[in-house]
């Protein structure tokens, strides 16, 4: 289970928010982990300033190694 929260202070555009939150979500299902029994809260609050392909860049890459550290587990 996976929630996401992005706060209107850091990606003040809707289409921003939800395109990045769909982004993380297809990658955290492209994940199989060895236990089902995980529950992730992702806050994202502090604002970015960058274009928005490179914020999707950035964070994604953040999220992925998130995500190769708990399926090592």
């Amino acid at each position: 289970m996976i929630g996401i929260k992005i706060s209107k202070k850091a990606l003040p555009l809707a289409v921003s928010r939800n395109s990045l939150r769909r982004c993380l979500i297809e990658k955290f299902r492209s994940i199989e982990f060895k236990s089902e029994h995980y529950a992730i809260l992702l806050s994202i609050s502090n604002k970015i300033q960058a274009e928005k392909k490179d914020i999707n860049d950035i964070l994604l890459r953040e999220w992925t190694s998130l995500l190769n550290q708990l399926h090592l587990l």
